[in-house]
């Protein structure tokens, strides 16, 4: 009798805890699911934010901007002289829709240098697989005659904001998923540098 009066208790115990636990499973879920909600809603903002921002800045960099810009791109290689900085500077934000963006990522990449070349054969500033398709692409658009030119500094930068421009219109402009079609495939560190980068360039042409 005593058996059977605790496994009742037991029993009743048991299916309070599993509605409980279903219970607790459910808030948590609705939980994540709202957090998911808002993070969206912010990297949508900054989206926004990122392409007002960008486009004003188009024609807007003062000298000391430039010249900002340039100590930044120093101070994160070794690899270049000052000249070949201001190169690299005065072309992305004359030719590119996104300069800061563009210089994030190219930190990331490849620190700047030029020279650069990957373990999978990835070249220059923006590491450009010169895959079949990709170099047909870029040479079909005029950005480049030969995979060579993927070697100069204007070159790359070209190819570079070619393609995170379509990276870019491939996400609906969604800078997160951009950055992880450009790498290549998800991967938060490379997404989290690129965007520490670009806060940096943020606080420094003072946005």
């Amino acid at each position: 009798m005593k058996l059977k009066k605790y496994g009742l208790h037991i029993a009743v115990g048991l299916i309070t805890g599993i509605a409980m636990f279903t219970t607790d499973q459910m808030i948590i879920r609705n939980a994540v699911n709202k957090e998911r909600q808002i993070c969206k809603a912010k990297i949508t903002e900054l989206t926004k934010q990122l392409d007002t921002c960008e486009e004003k800045l188009k024609t807007k960099f003062s000298e000391e901007d430039v010249k900002k810009l340039v100590d930044w791109v120093m101070k994160h290689s070794s690899r270049i002289s000052r000249s070949e900085a201001e190169r690299i500077v005065k072309h992305v934000i004359t030719k590119s829709k996104y300069p800061l963006l563009m210089l994030a990522i190219m930190c990331k990449e490849s620190n700047f240098n030029p020279k650069a070349i990957s373990k999978s054969g990835a070249i220059g500033l923006g590491q450009i697989l010169p895959n079949k398709f990709q170099l047909d692409l870029l040479i079909k658009n005029g950005i480049i005659k030969e995979k060579r030119d993927l070697f100069e500094i204007e070159k790359n930068i070209d190819a570079t904001d070619f393609i995170l421009s379509a990276k870019l219109a491939k996400a609906g402009g969604n800078i997160i998923k951009a950055l992880e079609f450009y790498f290549g495939t998800h991967n938060e560190r490379y997404v989290k540098d690129v965007l520490k980068y670009l806060g940096e360039l943020y606080i420094l042409t003072k946005i």
